[in-house]
């Protein structure tokens, strides 16, 4: 009869021990999935050269647009617009005005999730100076490295010159084309000694805090990606019953 009940035990008490360590190894699973995600803070300079070489170049005469349809909008669709005072590129930005050779367009940052390469979200930028007009999208994902790429239409500031055949002005002054689907063969190619709309397709590997550049023969893009870390929690100040509980020595 001992022997029963001893056996008994035994086996009721391995079924709580194979209970409390499911137990135990459920809790981490359930705290990885509500883990937060990751944030980037991605920053962008797009700056044309003042006397580009497009000598011997050859252009399509229909460029193409980017894919905006699905573009996440700064400032919502989850992707938080950041202001000057969170720049990185400034003294880049800078140096780039000063000199004779550059002309910055556009210089802004923003904060956002990095998806699979498949599954990366695109960001839409649009902006204008003296120097011209840019359009597209900015692409960051994140596979075994960070990964950038960059989908941009870039049109030369008083440029005269007409939007390729059989397609009219948008908004942005850039004109539409045809889709990635079909790119312009070579042959339907002409060179282009007048400013045109000119468009940049890069794919690129990112290492976290370090500048980028993308160059294309008539405007360039300065990069950098950081990882984003939200500031500690502040904790509570200790109240006055607090130390005086503390000084008393009272438990």
């Amino acid at each position: 009869m001992k022997r029963c009940i001893h056996r008994r035990l035994r086996r009721a008490l391995g079924t709580l021990l194979l209970l409390g360590a499911g137990l135990w190894a459920a809790a981490p699973a359930k705290a990885a999935d509500k883990a937060p995600t990751k944030q980037y803070d991605v920053e962008i300079v797009v700056f044309a050269y003042a006397n580009p070489d497009t000598e011997g170049e050859l252009w399509p005469a229909d460029p193409g647009r980017p894919d905006l349809s699905e573009a996440a909008t700064p400032g919502t669709d989850g992707v938080t617009l950041l202001g000057s005072s969170d720049y990185r590129l400034s003294n880049d930005e800078r140096r780039l005005r000063r000199s004779s050779r550059y002309r910055p367009v556009l210089h802004m940052a923003w904060r956002q999730s990095a998806g699979s390469l498949k599954e990366g979200r695109a960001v839409h930028i649009h902006g204008s100076d003296d120097a011209g007009t840019v359009d597209g999208s900015v692409k960051l994902s994140l596979g075994r490295f960070l990964h950038l790429g960059l989908d941009l239409l870039y049109r030369p500031g008083g440029s005269s010159a007409s939007p390729p055949p059989g397609s009219g002005d948008t908004a942005g002054g850039l004109a539409p084309a045809a889709t990635d689907s079909a790119p312009p063969s070579v042959s339907s190619s002409v060179e282009t000694p007048t400013p045109g709309v000119y468009r940049m397709r890069q794919h690129r590997r990112m290492r976290s805090g370090e500048v980028h550049y993308f160059d294309n023969p008539v405007f360039g893009v300065l990069a950098v990606i950081t990882p984003y870390e939200p500031p500690a929690p502040k904790s509570a100040p200790a109240s006055a019953d607090d130390g005086a509980g503390a000084g008393s020595g009272s438990p």
